[in-house]
């Protein structure tokens, strides 16, 4: 870590290596069919950064074959010189995303701070490590060297004899097998304890239980603390300027963003039937990955990545305030640059607007199968996420939509489109549907910006887009009827929500119920199963937009007992079981989400977001005020009509092994089948 600039030369070949599918070895280790998927990291918080490849969908016997054509690649490619080109793009890449504010999704002083005191703590001078132009520029003199780069790759990969392979193969019985391991180890020390000692540990586990429940209690008034009076009684509010060009509607906010412009073209969704709903989504995730204005993916990334700092295309849902069931659906193409390349920017956005290739069949196919793979290895990561979307499909068309995208349909549907390639025919269908429909264009920039965009009539962008009408989105589908069940998965522990439809924003009690999750969460779930229980994570979310509760658990070593904390949870919160104390810090919690600083880069498409759905400021002002006025009886009684004894469903992703073990203790009826 004290060689900055050789950890910036390393991250500048690692970019130039691995950082697109297009790039020359991340490309190389994809056409071997020796794997199916492969990323680099290079973690610079380390004394001696370790520069790691991982090469997943590979053949269980071959991982020597690998590494030798991994080394062997990259023999080839230093022996040819980097283009200035893809060296400048690169460099390009890495600038951008130093310069960004909130990039990292933390806040900025955050960053600027671990950027400093990490190298810090290994003996480098901080400022050193806050540096960016200056070691750019010195940087993008060494690489004017030919032989400077392949140097660096050679120094730090080839010839670095302090490397380790390492392979992992899945184990269906890794589970039973470790459980076992364990259990062996247990009875060997058990055996070799007294019973005087065994007792012992009983009385320290007894005590320890106690100390949890003695601590509960333990005042806190002695720390220093924030009030409702250090609080700001009005709601944030972003100003967003609307003005039209041609037909193009155009939405900006003006605001510092350290000379980056991020812009947003917003499509709005055309009706979809439910079995196009996954391909929808599969739409959305590949489309700039795609060639497009003449190029091929190949030339596309590259030209994305010497112009911007990235482009990717989303799909959002927009519940409407007040009727949350209703949404205007909408898919949205974001590109974001530095000023001096806004010309390039525009351009972009003009080519995607006028669609991708989905005649590059093999490219395709390559990136399907690198994505069913990824699904695949994040299974249980997405377990829980899987879990609540499943229950709240069967509760509003909203929800039911959400499901579709990203749910298991659409993890069964990539699975099976691996096996045939009419989805593509479908795609090209969709891309028509949704690009002949209405845009309008987001911007957040700084007023210097905006003007020089004005001045060259926004580069022909409005004349690039459609004015056709696409048929309108509807949202008129028939909910699935979903009952409680668990879904078997390699996992010894359990992914568990129980899940209910509720009021949304727009009602007075979606405040207090806003309030309740944090008092759920803070007073009884974390305590009882994060502490008590062993589980890796708790709490209870509410999304009033759509009147969404959910109560979870994850990586939980319990099933039947986080059911029965769960209710006793919420009886224990209606009954107004808890103080003014622990309601004021559900309110500061709850404000410190509302007041989280925007990023530069959100701004505009957040305050376009509250215009689009209608949430309008007296909305928010209104939201805001019922928070800050809530007393602990409103509260327990809005849990009380709304939460408690409520219909609620179950849905758990777990092993079998603690299926068979929980299932006789759940006192009410609760399948399981496979995922």
């Amino acid at each position: 870590a004290s060689e900055q600039t050789d950890l910036l030369a390393l991250s500048l070949a690692d970019s130039i290596l691995m950082d697109t599918d297009a790039s020359p070895l991340k490309k190389a280790l994809l056409k071997s069919g020796y794997c199916a998927q492969a990323d680099s990291s290079l973690d610079l918080e380390m004394s001696e950064a370790p520069f790691t490849i991982v090469c997943k969908g590979c053949h269980a016997d071959g991982a020597r074959q690998l590494r030798d054509y991994l080394f062997s690649s990259l023999e080839e490619i230093i022996a040819h010189p980097f283009s200035p080109e893809k060296i400048e793009a690169a460099l390009h890449q890495l600038e951008f995303d130093r310069t960004e504010i909130g990039a990292e999704g933390i806040p900025f002083g955050l960053t600027l701070f671990f950027r400093s005191a990490l190298p810090k703590q290994h003996g480098v001078e901080p400022e050193n490590a806050l540096l960016i132009h200056s070691l750019f520029n010195d940087l993008r003199a060494r690489v004017t060297q030919p032989d400077f780069l392949p140097n660096v790759i050679r120094k730090y990969l080839l010839d670095n004899p302090h490397s380790v392979l390492l392979t992992m193969l899945p184990d269906p019985q890794l589970d039973q097998e470790e459980a076992a391991e364990e259990r062996k180890k247990l009875d060997v020390i058990r055996a070799k304890m007294t019973d005087a000692e065994a007792e012992a540990i009983v009385r320290q586990s007894k005590h320890l239980a106690q100390f949890q429940e003695e601590q509960e209690g333990q005042s806190l008034d002695c720390l220093p603390k924030v009030t409702l009076a250090d609080v700001p009684r009005k709601t944030i509010d972003i100003p967003l300027h609307k003005e039209k060009v041609r037909h193009l509607e155009v939405f900006h906010t003006e605001c510092f963003t350290n000379q980056i412009l991020y812009a947003d073209l917003v499509f709005d969704l055309p009706d979809f039937s439910a079995e196009e709903l996954p391909l929808v989504s599969l739409f959305s995730r590949v489309f700039t990955d795609l060639g497009c204005g003449g190029r091929n993916y190949e030339k596309n990334l590259e030209l994305l990545e010497a112009c911007t700092g990235g482009a990717d295309a989303n799909l959002s849902l927009h519940p409407t305030y007040p009727d949350s069931n209703q949404c205007k659906p909408s898919f949205s193409i974001r590109i974001k640059a530095l000023k001096h390349n806004i010309k390039r920017l525009f351009e972009l956005l003009g080519d995607f607007a006028q669609g991708v290739d989905f005649d590059d069949e093999e490219r395709l196919k390559e990136w399907l199968l690198q994505h069913a793979i990824e699904l695949q290895n994040r299974l249980t990561k997405n377990a829980l996420n899987y879990a609540v979307q499943m229950g709240l499909s069967a509760h509003s068309s909203p929800s039911f939509v959400y499901n579709a995208w990203y749910g298991l349909p659409y993890y069964h549907a990539v699975k099976e489109w691996i096996k045939n390639v009419d989805w593509i025919d479908h795609l090209k269908k969709i891309q028509q549907q949704i690009l002949q429909g209405s845009a309008r264009l987001i911007l957040s920039c700084e007023k210097e910006q905006m003007e020089e965009i004005r001045k060259h009539n926004f580069y022909s962008l409005p004349e690039k887009l459609s004015q056709k009408i696409s048929s309108p989105w509807t949202g008129d589908y028939e909910l699935p009827s979903v009952s409680s069940h668990a879904r078997l998965i390699a996992s010894p522990v359990a992914f568990t929500a129980q899940v209910l439809l509720t009021c949304n924003y727009a009602e007075r009690d979606g405040a207090l119920l806003v309030l309740a999750a944090d008092l759920l969460d803070n007073v009884v779930l974390h305590t009882e199963i994060r502490e008590k229980g062993g589980a890796y994570g708790s709490g209870a979310v509410y999304t009033p937009a759509i009147g969404n509760y959910y109560l979870y658990s994850y990586r939980d070593p319990n099933l039947s007992k986080t059911l029965v904390t769960f209710q006793s949870a919420l009886k224990r919160i209606a009954n107004g079981d808890f103080d003014e104390e622990d309601l004021l810090e559900a309110k500061l919690g709850v404000i410190q989400t509302l007041d989280t600083p925007i990023p530069p880069s959100s701004r505009a498409m957040t305050a376009y977001s509250w215009e689009r759905i209608g949430r309008t400021k007296e909305a928010r002002q209104q939201f805001r005020e019922a928070i800050l006025e809530a007393t602990v009886d409103q509260v327990a009684d809005a849990v009380n009509r709304r939460l408690q004894g409520q219909n609620w469903a179950t849905f758990s992703f777990l092993g079998e092994e603690l299926y068979e073990k929980e299932k006789g203790k759940i006192p009410f009826e609760f399948p399981s089948f496979s995922v």
